[in-house]
């Protein structure tokens, strides 16, 4: 997905999900597990316009 450019996110209960999942996962908006709604959209929106944070 990366590669072609299609913007997604990371629910992961690691801290740096990067250190497992190879460089791909590199500056990817990142949703903890346990996470509340607000975090939630938080990154949703991010991933919807990315130049505003």
């Amino acid at each position: 997905m990366k590669a072609q450019n299609v913007p997604f996110a990371v629910a992961s209960a690691y801290q740096e999900p990067e250190r497992f999942g190879g460089a791909v996962l590199a500056g990817v908006p990142k949703v903890g597990k346990q996470t509340d709604e607000l975090n939630l959209l938080a990154v949703l929106a991010q991933l919807i316009n990315p130049d505003v944070s």
